[in-house]
């Protein structure tokens, strides 16, 4: 081949990111550039440049944050932090857009783009129904396509657009 050996290290290399909290879920960008942790206790971006990791955006803190001192919001908070799953859409922008699965059968898309550049916190909620959502997955071949798995075996695809409005959406028993 023409590639130099020197773009192919010898050896794996391992990358190690001591969190201070329990994570839940982890998903990468096809790049591998972008990492996000999940879980009622983070909710962050991680940059990943060969064995270097950086942290990135704290999305949980900026939920929490917004939530703080204002009574039944809490409640609200305490939805979107009951991440069971969480996916990373490179496709949105150059931040990436995460997507989170809950315990209460909604799924919540976060533009880190907005968040980022200083905007503020700015969510999109979808529901599947009051079950669990699970699982989170985009298609490999179609980006804005969207399965989500919930506690019924019940499996919905969804087209995700810019706005995180999902028109099309089509349900299947197992």
């Amino acid at each position: 081949s023409h590639n130099s050996q020197a773009y192919r290290p010898n050896a794996s290399q391992n990358a190690v990111y001591s969190s201070s909290v329990p994570a839940a879920c982890l998903d990468r960008s096809p790049d591998g550039r972008i990492a996000v942790l999940g879980g009622r206790y983070v909710l962050k971006t991680l940059h990943v440049d060969g064995v270097h990791i950086k942290e990135g955006v704290d999305v949980r803190a900026a939920i929490t944050s917004q939530f703080a001192n204002k009574g039944s919001a809490n409640s609200i908070a305490s939805e979107q932090l009951s991440i069971k799953d969480v996916k990373v859409a490179t496709h949105h922008g150059a931040e990436p857009t995460i997507f989170t699965a809950c315990a209460n059968g909604k799924i919540f898309m976060y533009d880190v783009n907005r968040l980022a550049s200083g905007l503020g916190l700015e969510f999109i909620q979808s529901s599947d129904g009051s079950r669990q959502v699970n699982k989170l997955d985009f298609n490999p071949h179609r980006g804005t396509w969207m399965l989500s798995v919930a506690a019924v075996s019940l499996k919905n695809r969804s087209k995700v657009d810019a706005t995180g409005k999902r028109p099309n959406t089509s349900t299947a028993r197992t």
